[in-house]
Order: structure tokens, then C-alpha cells, then sequence
């Protein structure tokens, strides 16, 4: 069986129009210097700004949702959940309780401007109690920073998330967009091809009683080739030249 791609050209254009479409989308388009107080909250969205796409996606970071209800699962083993509810999502982001609570492993090079932090989730860089607070804030809105990924005592990949409630002046703002921008190109330089869902190919499958035409294909692995050829090749530079220009930024930023 050998799959091949129908139109080769087109793949390549849809995935650089991929890489520039979040170069120039909402998060990586911020020039925080540039912007007034007063134009900042209109740059915080209610909720996702791109629905097919995780909370972990450039445009859906800095944004405000909503403390929703908490709930207990069963499985694998008994553990409670809250619910973030945006605006424009079907699905809530939710988070176990136990990430607010214990810290995960994280490699602290990659993520450097957050060396320095635990691996616990926080809300406005603080240490809370889960089900205290939820309880106590249920139906107020929260802004979710960013996060990134760690492993717990079991192994396990999680997410640790940031938040903030009551720190949510100008100052702030401008630094929880700088750390979620500079997130946003520590993930894709690592990882250009499993960032985000890349778009989908039409493909020609050629095998006994063949070939076969399959459209929109998602996730193939002809196009993460392609991803990663095309990223090497024409994005690299650029997305790390924002990355040290940006990690500046917040250097000088944190002095102030």
C-alpha cells in the first residue's frame, strides 16, 4: 500500500498559509509596547477564538471564561474536574483538581521564562485551594494565561495552566500576552508538525484493486513532511527571530 499526495503544490501552499496564518493571528500579531491601556481588554476575547482548535492554540490563549461547575469522574480512578466555559466554545476546558495541587515535571530550559516556577497550576502566581476557591468564585470570569506541558509522579502528561482574576491591570496584561506569545513559539519551534492540527490532503492510495481517492484527509503523515520540510526550510528563521526578540522584551519587562 503506498499513499501519495494528489496535488503536492497545493499541500505546500496550504501548510505555509498554516505557519503565516499564526504568525499574523491574533496572539503573535500583539505589539504590546505599541498598544494603549485603553485598546488592551478589547484584545482579550471571551472564550476560543478559533473553536477547531485546543486551548493550547496561539489565538486561544488570553482569554477570559467562566467558572463553571465541578465534577467527579471514576475514571481511571476517582478525581474531580472543573469546567472553564468560554463563549464561543462547546467544549469546556477542564482541569483535574490535583493540577492545582501537586507540581509536575517540566524541562525548564524549553520553558525558560518559567524556570523558576513550581509545576503547580496558579491563579493570579498563587498557590490556591481547588475546591475552596472554585466553590467560592463559581460563575466569575477568569483569565486563562497559557499553559504547557509536564509529567506527573505516575508518568502521565498534563498540562500546568496559568491564570489570573484579580491581577488584570495594563501591566499585567502586557506580561500575560508576552508569556503567551513567547509559548506559543516555544511550542511550535519544538514541535512544528504536532502544534496544532494541521490542514487536511487529499490523498491517493495505491494498493490491490486500487488506486483509491481519499479526501481531507487529516493528520497524515505525507503532510507532516511537508510541515517539517516547509518549516525548516522557510519559517525557522523567522519564528526564532521572534522568539529572541520577544524573550527580550520580557526580560526588560520583568525588570520594571
Amino acid at each position: 500500500m503506498i499513499d501519495k499526495l494528489q496535488d503536492i503544490e497545493k499541500a505546500s501552499d496550504d501548510v505555509r498559509n498554516y505557519f503565516r496564518s499564526i504568525l499574523e493571528g491574533r496572539l503573535l500579531s500583539i505589539d504590546v509596547e505599541k498598544i494603549t491601556d485603553e485598546e488592551l481588554p478589547s484584545l482579550i476575547p471571551n472564550g476560543f477564538t478559533d473553536c477547531n482548535r485546543g486551548f493550547r492554540y496561539a489565538d486561544n490563549l488570553c482569554s477570559w471564561y467562566t467558572i463553571s461547575e465541578s465534577e467527579v469522574w471514576n475514571i481511571p480512578k476517582t478525581h474531580t474536574k472543573i469546567y472553564f466555559r468560554g463563549e464561543n466554545a462547546k467544549i469546556p476546558l477542564r482541569m483535574n483538581y490535583s493540577l492545582f495541587r501537586y507540581p509536575l515535571y517540566f524541562d525548564r530550559e524549553k520553558y525558560v521564562i518559567f524556570a523558576k516556577r513550581s509545576g503547580i497550576s496558579t491563579i493570579d502566581n498563587k498557590l490556591i485551594d481547588p475546591e475552596l476557591f472554585f466553590t467560592e468564585h463559581m460563575g466569575e470570569k477568569i483569565l486563562y494565561i497559557c499553559g504547557f506541558n509536564g509529567v506527573d509522579v505516575f508518568g502521565g502528561e498534563k498540562i500546568c495552566a496559568y491564570f489570573a482574576k484579580e491581577n488584570i491591570k495594563p501591566f499585567h496584561l502586557r506580561r500575560y500576552i508576552l508569556e503567551a506569545q513567547i509559548t506559543t513559539l516555544i511550542e511550535i519551534l519544538h514541535d512544528p508538525d504536532g502544534y496544532s492540527i494541521l490542514p487536511p490532503v487529499d490523498i491517493i492510495r495505491e494498493c490491490d484493486g486500487g488506486p483509491y481517492f481519499f479526501k481531507d484527509v487529516k493528520s497524515h503523515s505525507l503532510m507532516k513532511k511537508i510541515a517539517n520540510r516547509i518549516f525548516s526550510e522557510e519559517f525557522i528563521d523567522i519564528y526564532k527571530s521572534k522568539y529572541v526578540y520577544l524573550l527580550s522584551r520580557y526580560a526588560n519587562f520583568c525588570k520594571q
